[in-house]
Parts: structure tokens; C-alpha cells; sequence
């Protein structure tokens, strides 16, 4: 299971990283592009807070 969050978080910031750059490269002229980019940055770094919180728990 922890395998799994790993990867996932990993593909996270990944598919975050290729909207940011992806509405970068077009001007920031398309809504929904701005609008996934953010969102997934948001998740992303909820996601990342909580790994790092959950690891020092233990």
C-alpha cells in the first residue's frame, strides 16, 4: 500500500509539473488549462503535506 501512494504521488506532481509547463508555454490564454494546473498543484501539495506528516508519526 505504501508502494502505491509513492507512485502515485510521484505521478502526481508529474501530470501538476506538465500542466504548470503546459500553461506556461501557451501564455496562460487558456482557462481550463490555468484551472488544472491549479488544481493539481493544490493536490499536490496536500498530498506531499500529508505523506510528510503521516512519515513522522512513525
Amino acid at each position: 500500500m505504501r508502494m502505491f501512494v509513492k507512485v502515485m504521488m510521484y505521478l502526481l506532481w508529474v501530470l501538476t509539473i506538465a500542466f504548470i509547463l503546459a500553461a506556461t508555454f501557451n501564455d496562460f490564454q487558456y482557462e481550463d488549462l490555468n484551472l488544472f494546473a491549479l488544481v493539481f498543484l493544490v493536490f499536490s501539495l496536500i498530498n506531499s503535506f500529508f505523506i510528510i506528516f503521516q512519515d513522522r508519526k512513525k
